[in-house]
């Protein structure tokens, strides 16, 4: 799914925002009855991008301030179906670092931010 997914994951005005801020990744009854209606229109992919627009959701909101483990560990849900088992952020970000350890664009940003090692 590309722009067009970005572009059309539903609105969270459609979310459970409850559900939502706790890591819960299931659509809501809002964002499902917005597919059913594309569904009804004849626009099955205007419906898929709102049944898999939830990482679109997660990305956004991670970027939009400074995320909490739960958004964190939901992002990675949203995109692996992985479950985290990070108990703090700072357990999150040394799994983060050894499992991307050899990642390229890490260790570019590593060293953007300052932080020449990857420690």
């Amino acid at each position: 799914m590309g722009s067009k997914g970005l572009s059309l994951a539903a609105p969270l005005g459609l979310v459970d925002v409850t559900s939502y801020f706790d890591g819960n990744n299931q659509l809501a009854l809002g964002e499902i009855a917005l597919a059913e209606v594309y569904d009804g229109l004849g626009r099955p992919d205007l419906a898929e991008c709102v049944r898999g627009g939830k990482k679109y959701q997660r990305l956004f909101g991670s970027m939009a301030s400074a995320p909490q483990l739960k958004e964190l560990q939901a992002l990675r849900n949203a995109f692996t179906g992985e479950i985290g088992k990070a108990e703090s952020m700072e357990d999150w970000c040394v799994e983060a670092k050894e499992r991307y350890k050899d990642d390229e664009g890490l260790k570019r940003v590593m060293v953007m931010a300052g932080r020449q090692g990857m420690h």
